[in-house]
């Protein structure tokens, strides 16, 4: 069993909710690290579940983020393969920004071909 201050899987995965949260609201770091008045490395301490975030300080996340402070919370999709699951894709660098952008596309069939094309990039920088 983890001693009370230690960081666990729990801590992990509400620090990986909490930077595709910033990154989804466009905050950096720093910035969040601001609203909180901590320092953009405390805030990557949170993200990377190295430190425990107390309740306090999540709910003062959860308003700098504008975001209900039960999205935190819940199990993580476990993948059985081995594979990603869709939380740990969003933390990818600019994964959340292309989820936007992807969104704001309103034509099925150009969003169709995006995918077609991103498959086949995926595809070939794997190789």
């Amino acid at each position: 069993m983890a001693t009370p201050k230690s960081a666990t899987a729990m801590d992990a995965l509400i620090g990986q909710r909490i930077q595709i949260f910033r990154k989804a609201k466009g905050m950096s770091q720093g910035e969040l690290g601001a609203c909180l008045g901590v320092t953009f490395q405390q805030v990557q301490k949170y993200e990377s579940g190295a430190n425990r975030v107390g309740s306090g300080r999540l709910v003062e996340i959860a308003r700098a983020l504008e975001v209900p402070i039960l999205k935190f919370f819940g199990e993580k999709a476990k993948a059985t393969n081995g594979t990603k699951t869709v939380t740990d894709h969003l933390t990818e660098p600019y994964a959340v920004e292309m989820l936007q952008a992807f969104a704001n596309i309103k034509n099925l069939d150009v969003r169709r071909k995006i995918l077609k094309l991103t498959s086949a990039i995926a595809l070939k920088s794997a190789s």
